[in-house]
């Protein structure tokens, strides 16, 4: 398996390098380049390649064709939400390029696989406040526990899981963990289970939905604030209220998983929606 692998790689730098010394010189050449290097699976170097043909070469034919395919080299090593942005460049600069069907298709694509995905700890504050959060949903999760009398709650340990998640959204206000962070402050006042709290859950996934729209929290926050009207509050008009703004804020998009799921409530609520 090893020499097959080897051999593989050896074909790729074989069939790549030889370009690389004579394509260089033009942006056609480069585009040439480019385009083998992700038939060899050697994204790095068709990254290099359409940064130089966008940003290093005087303005040329190439250009949506390398902001394409700079998309698919960061989508080929796993980096969606970089690859979402280039394609979403081209739509904007080059709205009449013939890749601007398939860079469309391929962003509906990688924001499908992205959801409920979240976002690597990159920086020193993300990593800290990931640990932060798992110490807060350790305590969370040892909140609640089963015995022959029923359901037992430890509020020692929520406050603690309120004081970890309280502590992400106010030293890391920025970090892509703050959402997270919120949200799951949210779950927090429900494992509470005690009607004092349902409201103050609202109000902590409202947070989500208004500091953090764009996050992949904001959708699950604004649809749980629907559940808790409907199964904690039972106050069927909010409810509805709230999962309409789930098919608002995602455009009734029916291949939305979260839209699928209120458009469902909705009916069982009794409200008449269009196909």
């Amino acid at each position: 398996m090893k020499l097959k692998m080897l051999c593989v790689v050896a074909m790729a730098v074989a069939t790549v390098a030889p370009l690389r010394s004579q394509c260089e010189g033009t942006p056609g050449k480069m585009w040439e380049l480019a385009q083998k290097c992700i038939e060899c699976n050697s994204p790095d170097l068709a990254r290099e390649m359409c940064l130089k043909i966008l940003y290093l070469s005087p303005k040329n034919d190439f250009q949506d064709d390398a902001q394409y395919l700079l998309g698919v080299a960061f989508e080929r090593v796993g980096s969606l939400y970089f690859a979402i942005d280039e394609w979403e460049k081209l739509v904007q600069k080059y709205p009449d390029s013939s890749w601007v069907p398939k860079a469309k298709e391929k962003i509906a694509l990688a924001k499908t696989a992205l959801v409920d995905s979240v976002y690597d700890a990159v920086t020193l504050e993300d990593r800290v406040a990931d640990k932060y959060i798992w110490w807060a949903d350790d305590f969370k999760n040892r909140s609640k526990t089963f015995s022959d009398t029923g359901v037992i709650r430890y509020k020692d340990y929520l406050n603690a899981a309120e004081y970890w998640y309280t502590k992400v959204i106010t030293m890391f206000p920025k970090s892509n963990k703050a959402p997270h962070a919120q949200y799951n402050l949210g779950d927090a006042y429900l494992y509470q289970d005690d009607p004092g709290y349902f409201e103050k859950a609202i109000a902590a996934y409202e947070q989500v939905v208004a500091n953090y729209p764009k996050s992949i929290w904001a959708n699950k926050a604004a649809l749980q604030i629907g559940i808790v009207y409907e199964d904690n509050i039972r106050n069927k008009k909010k409810a509805i209220e709230a999962y309409q703004n789930v098919l608002e804020r995602n455009g009734n998009d029916l291949n939305n998983y979260y839209v699928t799921f209120a458009r469902a409530r909705l009916q069982y609520l009794g409200v008449k929606l269009d196909k």
